[in-house]
């Protein structure tokens, strides 16, 4: 296995790489653009689907932002059908805000994050294509982090 790879094969590849996302940014930006949602309310949605439900407090500490401005974007995020908000029962004073299935899927179409997609997309390689894509990433999983890379280099779970 020869290690390094030459620079005209590094700049065919990341050509390659900038299609595939340029192709996964549009397809993600549609989603955004149908919602009519701000980049704030996104980050929201997003943030929601990647943690699930969570008190507002630490909602608003991971986003980074104060909770007055969360509350804002949360009621809009409620009017849309994208989040809904309950209070616990045991202290009212906290408020969790939870993703809908819709605001769940607005995430997923925006993020790209449709394993159904994916699989798709996959199955129309073909075998030899496959086994390429499988080496070249198991090849970046190895750079990524040394460990686990081993295991999904001949297919076993790490």
């Amino acid at each position: 296995m020869s290690r390094g790879a030459s620079s005209a094969e590094v700049s065919a590849v990341l050509a390659q790489v900038e299609i595939l996302r340029d192709h996964h940014w549009q397809q993600g930006c549609d989603a955004w653009l149908e919602h009519d949602l701000s980049l704030a309310q996104l980050r929201v949605v997003i943030a929601l689907q990647q943690l699930g439900a969570q008190p507002m407090s630490r909602l608003a500490e991971s986003l980074g932002i104060g909770l007055p401005s969360l509350s804002t974007l949360a009621d809009r995020l409620e009017v849309r059908g994208l989040i809904v908000r309950t209070r616990d029962g045991a202290d009212r004073r906290v408020v969790t805000v939870t993703p809908t299935e819709a605001g769940v899927r607005l995430a997923a179409d925006v993020t790209g994050m449709h394993r159904d997609r994916a699989r798709g997309l996959l199955e129309q390689l073909t075998r030899e294509e496959l086994g390429g894509l499988r080496l070249g990433l198991g090849g970046l999983a190895r750079v990524l982090d040394p460990a686990p890379s081993a295991a999904l280099a001949v297919g076993r779970p790490a």
